[in-house]
């Protein structure tokens, strides 16, 4: 890849950090899914923030940390930081001892003595056909063919408000600047139509998938010194089952530009918040359902 113009020009804003040193300094800054929570409920925002309310970490969170690795990083990569097996096997069935037993806890107090994380088999071979669907799908192999894997840029959105971002795949040059979000859902569903939109692009609806992307645009072009609209963006979406089916998805610049208007607007607001204005319920009148 080539340099990007902030790495030519040393600017810090672009840092080799593993995920475990991005995540030290969470709190710190503003992200995108930090923006989605205070956009849903400032309670829960301030709940966050204070630790009365833990990130939750869930199973399918952990699956697509892991194909990112793969897929994004490499086999080495993911060989490096997971242990692929089966789990501990009781000799008398012939099977895996269950995940509530005394055993099962053993085993992974010894995986976790080694610093790596446990990877069952079964989720391994998942990850091997995904990757495969991916490099055969023409349009996705494309987006990844130049680039690099995340990479955390930092900057400020607003004056005061420091925000950081983790780019699945970044490539940015003199001439182009374009950021890919890999991710992965159980079924992408059937024909996308603007009548009758595929179950991804329902989901990305409901998740805020267009805000999440803006949020980086911004980043990148405020980094770049460019117009937002040069800044190109995509997802790539991989089943995580049978058939493993592959899509590329694109906004419009319409769909961008409002979706960047409502980033800044909350922007605006959760700095209000912290500077004086305070974290208040959504729900002080009564709903109409």
């Amino acid at each position: 890849m080539t340099a990007a113009p902030w790495e030519a020009q040393g600017n810090p804003h672009s840092l080799d950090i593993t995920e475990a040193e991005y995540f030290a300094d969470y709190g710190e800054y503003m992200t995108s899914h930090k923006l989605e929570l205070f956009r849903q409920s400032p309670l829960s925002f301030k709940a966050m923030t204070e630790g009365k309310l833990k990130k939750e970490t869930k199973a399918c969170y952990e699956f697509g940390s892991a194909f990112h690795m793969l897929a994004l990083e490499g086999h080495d990569k993911l060989m490096a930081e997971y242990e692929v097996s089966s789990g501990p096997i009781n000799p008398k069935t012939g099977k895996a001892y269950g995940r509530d037993t005394k055993k099962w806890a053993e085993w992974l107090e010894e995986i976790d003595a080694t610093g790596k994380k446990p990877l069952m088999s079964g989720e391994y071979v998942a990850f091997c056909e995904m990757e495969s669907s991916l490099i055969s799908h023409p349009a996705a192999s494309e987006l990844l063919k130049v680039g690099a894997p995340e990479v955390t840029i930092r900057a400020e959105l607003l004056p005061g408000v420091p925000c950081q971002s983790r780019i699945d795949w970044l490539n940015a040059t003199e001439s182009l600047a374009r950021i890919v979000d890999l991710k992965t859902c159980n079924d992408i569903g059937g024909e996308h139509t603007d009548d009758y939109p595929c179950k991804f692009a329902r989901d990305a609806r409901v998740f805020g998938y267009a805000r999440q992307m803006a949020f980086y645009r911004l980043m990148l072009s405020r980094l770049l010194d460019i117009p937002s609209r040069q800044v190109e963006v995509a997802i790539i979406a991989v089943e995580s089952a049978q058939p493993f089916e592959v899509a590329v998805f694109e906004y419009s610049q319409a769909t961008l530009d409002h979706a960047e208007g409502q980033v800044l607007d909350k922007l605006c607001e959760y700095r209000n918040a912290i500077e004086g204005s305070g974290f208040e319920s959504r729900f002080l009148e009564p709903v109409t359902l």
